[in-house]
C-alpha cells in the first residue's frame, strides 16, 4: 500500500512539474513494450549512449543514474549499484554503450551480477532538419531491456518531447513517466 501511494505521489508531482516544463503540445506519451516473463530482478542499468548538442556532456550517465533511482523507487525493481556497473565498464574497456556485442552483454552482466542490462540512447535534433520547416528542439530517450542470459530484448521504452531550456528537467520527466508505465504493465 505505502508503494502505491508513493508512486501516486510523485506521479502527481512529475505531472504538475511536467505541465509546467513543456512549451508545446506536441508531447507524446511513452511507448512501451516489455514480454510476459520479465522479472524485474537483478538490473543494471548502463550510461545512456548519447547524440546530438549535448553529445560530449555527462547527461547520459546523469540519466541512467536518475533511471536506476526511479525503477528502484517506483518499481522496487532489484537494480545493480551504478559505481558497480561503471567499474566493470572501465574494467571491460567498453567506451561506446550504443552497440554492445552478444560477448560484451554477456561479461558486463556477468561482471556486475545481473540478469538484464538496460541499454539507453537519448537524441537531440532540431525537428525543422527531419520534420518541418521550424527549428524546435526535440529530444527522443529510448532504452532496451536486454536479457544478459540470452541476449534478447525483453523490453523497449521510448519518447519524445520538445523543449527549449533545460534538457534534464525533460528527460527525468521522460524516464518517470516511462517506468510509470512499466508499473502499470504489473
Amino acid at each position: 500500500m505505502k508503494s502505491y501511494i508513493k508512486t501516486i505521489l510523485i506521479s502527481i508531482l512529475y505531472f504538475l512539474y511536467g505541465c509546467s516544463i513543456f512549451t508545446s503540445t506536441s508531447y507524446n506519451g511513452p511507448e512501451l513494450l516489455i514480454k510476459k516473463d520479465f522479472e524485474g530482478k537483478n538490473i543494471a542499468v548502463v550510461n545512456f549512449f548519447t547524440q546530438g548538442s549535448f553529445s560530449t556532456s555527462n547527461l547520459g550517465k546523469i540519466a541512467a543514474d536518475k533511471l536506476t533511482d526511479f525503477l528502484f523507487l517506483i518499481t522496487q525493481f532489484d537494480v545493480v549499484e551504478r559505481a558497480k556497473i561503471n567499474d566493470a565498464l572501465t574494467e571491460l574497456k567498453i567506451n561506446n554503450t550504443e552497440n554492445l556485442s552478444d560477448e560484451q552483454i554477456r561479461q558486463l552482466g556477468s561482471r556486475v551480477g545481473a540478469k538484464y542490462l538496460v541499454l539507453g540512447r537519448i537524441l537531440q535534433f532540431n525537428e525543422g532538419e527531419f520534420l518541418s520547416s521550424n527549428s524546435d528542439k526535440v529530444i527522443n530517450l529510448s532504452y532496451r531491456i536486454i536479457s544478459v542470459e540470452t541476449t534478447e530484448v525483453v523490453g523497449i521504452a521510448s519518447m519524445s518531447c520538445e523543449y527549449t531550456t533545460n534538457t534534464m528537467e525533460r528527460i527525468e520527466y521522460m524516464l518517470n513517466e516511462t517506468v510509470e508505465e512499466i508499473l502499470d504493465l504489473e
